[in-house]
């Protein structure tokens, strides 16, 4: 047997195995050798096979890329050429190279590494390296991975913002921490005014009047006395605005029905509208009224083909204006924009004058709620404007539902009381049901701006409901908007008004506080503003103070001029 020499064995095997290197693309084979062809198809083994990471070892420079560190050769096993520190590590080729070995937390490194989490922290890679972080407001303070970020620095007193941030407690005053920034927890009365720690809680909250009741709150020259600062104040008790009244009352046909205790609907209305006419506290009331339906002034158009040609007298039918029924009922506003009696004080000449007026109109006709309404707002805006001063409302008492005219749908003529109400000044409108089924009124009281209709029934007594309905508006009218006072010397200051609300149980007066307009009252503790910021003729109450004031009978309202408003 002739021996060969070990040197050409040794060659031989080096020759054969290079040659199997270049041959192989199977892209399984290698068993972790760190790569597979020079094509950089990848190995099957994860994070470069068995082999350490970036090593190109049995593979020689053609066994792939940076094995472990997502190479060229595939790292992650995915099959997907990757640019370090990309990687396929979910082995879907759909969303290519997902993962950034350098920055996932859940492959940090390689695939599949996952960093835990701190306590009070987040996981987090740096660089291939597992990390971690700790949430806003807290910190690792200690160094002790055990207990992960164990501080927060929130409200740590001896940590606060930061780890050794220490807060400081004054000579009178322990230290607190709150959301990472230091303060001293000042006994009652006393504040921390200049936030010097040195000095604790330096001021006197009850005397000093650079910090009156509160640090920064400045009596602006005055003194500050028990807190509060002293100026030179008038008080007047307030007064409720004038309010006046547009009565639109209904005289249609139906009016004339009996009601228990003898007499018509019509008698029982208009006898309960005597008795609040002639009520001495009634007196400085302004009244006028006007009644619906009226003949038209301008009759409905001749002819038509659709129902736009009949303007208000629509619908359109065989060429003929039928809103009125053929009658001579008026559908046009402008003839209810016109006061049979006009508005003015209850005294015995417009009491004696609305009283002729009522003698003057008997039931008859059928009802045109719609114009009636619309021309009553007209009327009553109109008055409104001539007299800023005033508080003005429609008054609607009806007995039936509207039944003439383009608009009948009680839905309808709501619309036409919520653009009175949004005009410029707005004007309410309340509705007085007389009679059964009416319910569906209390959509244009919604819409007037006033709840729900008041609803008579006609099977008891009617004249008693009726009136406690007017003094009812009365109130709700009036219980919200006060005359600005004159004061009795020198002039008045917008910036120096005040409004103090005195509980009729003998509590303690309250000062409200100003707000810039009814978007901006509080709905809890509500307020006060002005119904022009720029020309103030009323004081208008929130709607939780006037809520509050209205439910206490013995309420005491005062405007205090002369010192600086109050904004809470």
């Amino acid at each position: 047997m002739r021996l060969v020499p070990r040197s050409l064995v040794l060659a031989s095997a080096m020759l054969v195995a290079c040659a199997a290197s270049e041959q192989v693309t199977d892209p399984g084979s290698g068993d972790g050798a760190g790569g597979a062809s020079t094509t950089g198809t990848g190995g099957a083994a994860g994070s470069g096979g068995q082999l350490a990471s970036g090593g190109a070892a049995a593979g020689g420079q053609h066994a792939g890329g940076a094995g472990g560190r997502g190479g060229q050769g595939g790292a992650g096993g995915g099959g997907i050429p990757c640019v370090a520190p990309s990687a396929d590590c979910n082995h879907d080729a759909a969303d290519g190279c997902e993962s950034d070995l350098d920055l996932d937390p859940t492959s940090c490194g390689a695939c599949g590494t996952v960093c835990p989490a701190k306590q009070n922290g987040k996981a987090t890679c740096e660089g291939g390296v597992c990390a971690s972080a700790c949430a806003p407001g807290f910190a690792d303070c200690n160094g002790v991975a055990g207990d992960g970020c164990e501080v927060s620095t929130a409200n740590d007193v001896g940590n606060c913002g930061a780890c050794g941030h220490a807060c400081s407690p004054g000579p009178n005053a322990p230290a607190a921490c709150q959301a990472g920034t230091c303060y001293l927890v000042c006994p009652p009365k006393t504040g921390d005014c200049d936030g010097n720690a040195v000095n604790g809680c330096e001021q006197d909250l009850l005397v000093d009047p650079a910090n009156c009741g509160a640090c920064h709150k400045d009596c602006g020259g005055a003194g500050c006395v028990q807190g509060s600062c002293s100026c030179a104040s008038e008080t007047q008790q307030g007064n409720p605005v004038p309010l006046d009244v547009f009565l639109m009352i209904d005289r249609s046909s139906s009016m004339s029905s009996l009601v228990v205790g003898g007499g018509t609907r019509w008698t029982a209305v208009t006898t309960a509208l005597t008795a609040f006419f002639d009520d001495p506290q009634n007196a400085a009331v302004g009244v006028g009224m006007q009644y619906f339906a009226l003949p038209y002034s301008v009759p409905p158009p001749d002819g038509c083909t659709t129902d736009a040609d009949c303007l208000g007298y629509a619908p359109c039918v065989f060429f003929s204006c039928d809103g009125n029924g053929g009658s001579t009922d008026s559908c046009d506003a402008a003839d209810y924009a016109k006061a049979d009696v006009e508005i003015a004080p209850l005294d015995a000449a417009q009491r004696a004058a609305l009283e002729s007026s009522i003698a003057a109109h008997q039931p008859q006709h059928d009802t045109p709620t719609a114009p009636a309404l619309e021309g009553a707002i007209q009327h009553a805006s109109a008055w409104a404007k001539a007299h800023p001063t005033h508080v003005t409302v429609v008054v609607l008492a009806t007995d039936g539902k509207p039944t003439e005219c383009t608009v009948t749908a009680p839905a309808e003529v709501a619309k036409i009381a919520a653009a009175g109400v949004a005009a410029s000044p707005s004007v309410k409108t309340f509705v007085i049901g007389v009679g059964p089924s009416l319910q569906s009124l209390d959509a244009i009281a919604a819409g007037g701006g006033t709840g729900a209709a008041f609803l008579v029934d006609s099977n008891a007594n009617v004249v008693q409901q009726f009136g406690a309905a007017l003094a009812q508006i009365h109130k709700s009218a009036l219980g919200c908007e006060y005359a600005i006072p004159v004061p009795k010397q020198g002039k008045l200051d917008y910036q120096k008004v005040n409004v103090e609300y005195t509980p009729g149980n003998g509590g303690a007066p309250q000062l409200l506080s100003n707000v810039a307009n009814q978007a901006a009252c509080d709905p809890n503790t509500g307020g006060w503003y002005y119904d022009d910021n720029l020309d103030p003729k009323k004081i208008l109450l929130c709607d939780a103070s006037c809520a509050q004031i209205g439910a206490d009978a013995k309420a005491k309202i005062d405007v205090v001029l002369g010192c600086a408003t109050v904004h809470l």
